[in-house]
């Protein structure tokens, strides 16, 4: 029934000069352009989210970026979601994916700075027909189109600020 699913763990982030850290916060929290990520953080382990019955059902492609913090221990923090497209039906599992991945920071990054990330998440059946979706609306043409659309989506409505030392503790 699904013919692939395709998650893009891809760490993208807006582009800023990779010393600079984030205004408004007491510790080290990196905004780094996507080259330098891997170069302070690879992935240790990461669950590729469920597809949702409702969309596989409806036979819906789709997408969600999804922010969240890298900690200094390689969790994750403040998960939360920058879009999804269709509206609300990729959220929930993208965001238990993320929540579930684990980092672990490379020789570069002793320190263990946190970085402040997204990433976003594409799914994919296949050539999903007409549904009563695409009668309402007009969907990108591929499924990769949907994962770029995404991801410039997500760059318009990524947060700069992320919370404070006092906010983190309380995750």
């Amino acid at each position: 029934m699904i013919k692939s699913l395709k998650s893009v763990f891809a760490l993208t982030v807006l582009f800023v000069p990779a010393s600079q850290t984030l205004a408004g916060t007491n510790d080290d929290v990196l905004k780094l352009p996507f080259e330098a990520v891997p170069k302070y953080w690879v992935i240790k382990s990461a669950e590729a989210p469920r597809y949702p019955t409702q969309a596989v059902s409806r036979r819906l492609n789709g997408c969600a970026s999804v922010a969240f913090i890298i900690e200094a221990d390689g969790s994750t923090s403040h998960v939360r979601v920058l879009v999804s497209y269709p509206s609300h039906v990729f959220a929930r599992p993208s965001l238990k994916s993320a929540s579930r991945m684990r980092f672990t920071p490379t020789d570069a990054n002793a320190q263990k700075t946190a970085v402040y990330t997204f990433n976003t998440y594409t799914y994919e059946l296949g050539n999903p027909g007409p549904s009563e979706h695409s009668k309402r609306t007009t969907p990108p043409d591929t499924n990769q189109e949907i994962g770029e659309n995404c991801k410039k989506a997500a760059n318009k409505v990524f947060n700069p600020e992320i919370p404070t030392t006092a906010s983190r503790s309380r995750r």
